[in-house]
């Protein structure tokens, strides 16, 4: 409604917070290099 980008992704089996409990899991790679993506893609340099 605001206009703001936001993007779901869901991994199955895990907590919302997952990836903060556990940072040498595979999982917890993947998550960042989601939020990192998604930040580079919409914040401006």
């Amino acid at each position: 409604q605001a206009g703001g980008i936001a993007e779901l992704l869901v991994f199955e089996g895990q907590s919302h917070a997952q990836y903060m409990f556990v940072p040498e899991a595979p999982e917890t790679r993947d998550a960042w290099t989601q939020v990192s993506r998604f930040l580079s893609r919409h914040l401006k340099p």
